[in-house]
């Protein structure tokens, strides 16, 4: 369970998370026997690519087979050579990649149903300060598949654009945020500020971990910028 937040304007892109992170929770009969305890209040949920022309965020499930999500991104853009690629080609790729990774996941390491996993992209459709955008990929279990669905925000010279995914009450109180904002600053630190603003707000709203005792969301924000 997490907060993320993508915010960007016509020339600077920013993602910001949540830093907590839950153990492993056990169920009998579909039933908590033994609740998910907080594991770490300090768990970056961000990444940067392409030597920093790509950033991005993930909320849900966020590791498995050894490896957290960050790293098996960084493994698929490693492959892609990101850099000569485009947004769209390696949200392809990556929506590709990371599916067949979940699929061969052992059901005892991640359940099916738990195969849940949304990231928010922020880069130029190029990998060049031209136009931003933010990508949504939401990657959800159906059958014995993962199915992807992508969404795009492009960047808009009156105001800025976001993104957020996390869990229910989190992502509102984060989104209120975002809307209620009316200044017309389009600079890094202010992008940065706004946006570890609304991740702190969603910390603030978050319900309980429904696997645990704890509020889903919660320890140290973390941000990067394109």
């Amino acid at each position: 369970m997490s907060v993320i937040v993508a915010l960007i304007s016509t020339l600077d892109g920013v993602v910001a998370s949540d830093g907590r992170i839950f153990g492993t929770a056990r169920l009998e009969g579909g039933r908590v026997v033994t609740p998910a305890l907080v594991e770490s209040e300090a768990f970056d949920k961000t990444f940067v690519l392409a030597g920093g022309k790509l950033v991005g965020a993930f909320a849900g499930l966020m590791r498995f087979s050894g490896k957290t999500v960050a790293e098996h991104v960084a493994e698929a853009a490693d492959a892609l050579a990101v850099q000569e690629s485009s947004l769209d080609a390696f949200v392809s790729h990556l929506a590709s990649e990371i599916s067949t990774r979940l699929e061969a996941v052992d059901a005892n390491e991640v359940t099916p149903a738990s195969r849940k996993l949304d990231m928010l992209l922020v880069a130029g459709a190029h990998f060049t300060r031209a136009d931003m955008r933010i990508v949504s990929l939401s990657l959800r279990p159906q059958a014995d598949r993962i199915v992807a669905e992508t969404n795009t925000v492009w960047a808009d010279r009156r105001r800025n654009q976001y993104y957020v995914h996390g869990e229910d009450r989190a992502r509102a109180a984060a989104v209120m945020t975002l809307d209620s904002n009316r200044a017309p600053n389009r600079d890094v630190p202010f992008l940065k500020k706004l946006s570890l603003r609304a991740v702190q707000a969603g910390i603030a709203a978050a319900g309980v971990n429904p696997h645990g005792t704890e509020r889903a969301c919660g320890g140290q924000t973390f941000w990067r910028h394109t």
